[in-house]
């Protein structure tokens, strides 16, 4: 039966689970991960099998406060080459959530990056994920779901069957902005709380028409299991996500359905309050008796999870 883990009474347990080739729910100020050790091929199977994921697509690499410039991510033998604007991000963004992307290391095991030549790093800031990296080192950690569905933001919403370590809800519940660093660039491949501005403010960003794979990053993802549709039609005046029943399709609920429950989850379209509450009322709505989803339209929402919010609800809405 899986255990609920608190930290730092339980680290020992916590580090025991992780050498024996097992895996752990680990909490993260954007979405709680699924933990496993890199250098684990044991570990590294299990989470790819447990989330039902593809097994071209990568994990992000979860590292601790120790990994201060690419200098220490390339002797930890995880990157290729030591990069200037790779040092400028670390020094600005880190430990928060901003991935980075860039050529990796030999020794990184292809299944951590889908068989890609690049590897996806962050360093979280989260005081639990913080003491756990300390003392595991570097861990391979994709969000503790099943693959293409809503991340978790609570031990709680975790369904899959692993020890948890309780880090209380996450605080920002949208996952990081991943960018892939170029010589003297940035290319953003999944937008989050870090926006834009924030980034040129180091390096011009360039439009991204990469192909390359990177996590949360296909057409259809974070999606709940009932369909969700995004309204050009304002009904509240707010942020809200309307459950139904009698239609599972737009625009018939406009005329047909029966609305079955009302949630706000922003009066004035605040970003950062949308973004701690969407995946647990997407996951309220899926455990419901409704038939289906619809949010308003996204609008009015305003700050910097504006960006990461419409990728979001673009990628998880269902075709109409």
């Amino acid at each position: 039966m899986a255990k609920i883990l608190r930290l730092p009474q339980d680290l020992a347990l916590a580090l025991d689970i992780l050498q024996n080739g097992q895996v752990i729910g680990i909490p993260t100020e954007t979405v709680y991960g699924l933990a496993g050790r890199i250098d684990s091929k044991r570990a590294l199977e299990l989470i790819f099998q447990l989330k039902h994921r593809p097994a071209t697509h990568p994990l992000i690499v979860h590292v601790g406060q120790t990994m201060q410039s690419s200098r220490d991510l390339k002797k930890a033998k995880l990157i290729v080459d030591t990069h200037p604007l790779i040092d400028r991000l670390i020094k600005t963004f880190w430990p928060g959530p901003l991935t980075i992307l860039t050529a990796k290391h030999p020794d990184v095991s292809p299944r951590v990056t889908g068989g890609s030549s690049m590897v996806a790093i962050r360093q979280p800031r989260h005081q639990d994920a913080s003491i756990l990296l300390a003392a595991a080192g570097p861990l391979a950690a994709p969000s503790a779901n099943r693959f293409g569905h809503t991340s978790p933001t609570t031990a709680e919403a975790i369904e899959l069957d692993v020890d948890v370590i309780d880090g209380g809800p996450c605080t920002i519940g949208i996952e990081s902005t991943l960018v892939l660093v170029h010589q003297t660039s940035l290319e953003i491949m999944r937008p989050g709380i870090i926006t834009t501005e924030a980034l040129e403010q180091l390096a011009p960003v360039v439009t991204s028409h990469h192909t390359l794979q990177a996590p949360g990053s296909l057409p259809h993802h974070y999606a709940p299991r009932k369909p969700l549709f995004v309204t050009d039609t304002p009904m509240t005046g707010a942020i809200a996500l309307i459950l139904l029943n009698g239609s599972s399709k737009l625009p018939a609920w406009q005329q047909s359905a029966t609305i079955v429950h009302t949630q706000i989850l922003s009066e004035d379209g605040d970003s950062l309050m949308v973004g701690r509450k969407l995946y647990t009322a997407l996951r309220t709505a899926d455990a419901s008796c409704c038939d289906s989803i619809v949010i308003e339209p996204p609008d009015t929402l305003h700050g910097p999870l504006k960006n990461a919010l419409c990728d979001r609800l673009k990628r998880a809405k269902s075709d109409t």
